[in-house]
């Protein structure tokens, strides 16, 4: 997929068939042209060798997980929101976190958290209640 995710928009080039009968047509992705998403919620771990903080997303189309090199005050296993900085093309993209939602298994956090992936905003104003 040459660094392309789930919905992004991108530019392939026709590969020539491979298959005997020519009814087969294979492509490659030559560029990303824009990104679908660029937010993810997901469980922070540590590294193994404690270099860095990763994200494992909730979004099981993302495929990589997220790299992380400021936690904040997040813990190990806990949700938190995070947005891409970096794409990295054939490595892990790079994150900065934008919001820790909590412990993992706690009630309210796994509802805001599937609320927060599916992209919908949780915040509720004065504007938005009154119409």
């Amino acid at each position: 997929l040459n660094g392309a995710f789930n919905n992004d928009t991108v530019e392939i080039r026709i590969k020539p068939s491979r298959g005997r009968d020519g009814e087969r047509i294979f492509a490659e992705v030559v560029k990303v042209i824009e990104r679908s998403k660029k937010q993810y919620v997901g469980l922070i771990d540590l590294d193994v060798k404690g270099d860095f903080f990763y994200i494992i997303p909730d979004d099981p189309k993302m495929y990589k997980d997220i790299k992380i090199f400021d936690a904040k005050n997040a813990k190990t296993d806990d949700k938190v929101v995070v947005e891409i900085t970096e794409w990295n093309i054939g490595k892990c993209p790079t994150a900065e976190i934008k919001e820790v939602l909590g412990p993992k298994g706690d009630n309210e956090v796994e509802m805001k958290s599937i609320v927060l992936d599916k992209g919908f905003d949780v915040v509720l104003d004065k504007v938005r209640l009154s119409l």
